[in-house]
């Protein structure tokens, strides 16, 4: 019964056509930036930019 359960889920997981993004999507970033955590918070974004940087689409 599992299985069973397991594959029609499958099947309707894999009949969801994928949406291109018609524009870029937005993220939000929160983080100190002035103070005494500016440091960490100047970090953070670093490494959230880099991500990006990494994660670019090659198409």
């Amino acid at each position: 019964m599992l299985k069973l359960v397991l594959a029609i889920a499958l099947a309707g997981v894999a009949l969801v056509p994928v949406a291109n993004a018609a524009e870029p999507i937005r993220v939000g970033f929160m983080a100190p930036l002035t103070g005494i955590f500016a440091q960490a918070g100047q970090d953070m974004l670093a490494g959230l930019k880099l991500a990006f940087e990494e994660m670019k689409p090659t198409a």
